[in-house]
């Protein structure tokens, strides 16, 4: 299974997602935006975003990600070994630090 970052990271310590799926799937690789979010939808999602990082703050101090398996996907895929949640973590930020840069460039862009 093919998820975002941070729902694969619960997906691969086996817990439930905290974001409701509709919003994993439009991000899911080989999808494209289908349409512009209006401003309910846009203050629906930093909602629902602000609440998932506290979310993964709780569960990291809680250690809820002892059961995280690696990631075979992101080192064959990206030369990044992701063995644990620390890993993960640290992917995340690369991985979303690379959608920055291309938002940023193609605002430039446009």
């Amino acid at each position: 299974m093919n998820r975002s970052c941070v729902s694969g990271n619960y997906h691969k310590a086996g817990l439930s997602l905290p974001v409701d799926d509709r919003y994993m799937a439009p991000s899911l690789p080989g999808t494209r935006p289908e349409g512009q979010a209006g401003p309910e939808e846009i203050a629906r999602i930093r909602t629902g975003l602000l609440g998932s990082v506290i979310r993964l703050q709780e569960d990291y101090d809680r250690r809820a990600f002892e059961q995280y398996t690696p990631s075979v996907p992101i080192q064959q895929g990206y030369g990044i070994h992701v063995g644990d949640i620390d890993d993960a973590l640290s992917y995340l930020l690369y991985h979303e630090g690379y959608h920055s840069g291309c938002i940023a460039s193609l605002m430039r862009f446009v």
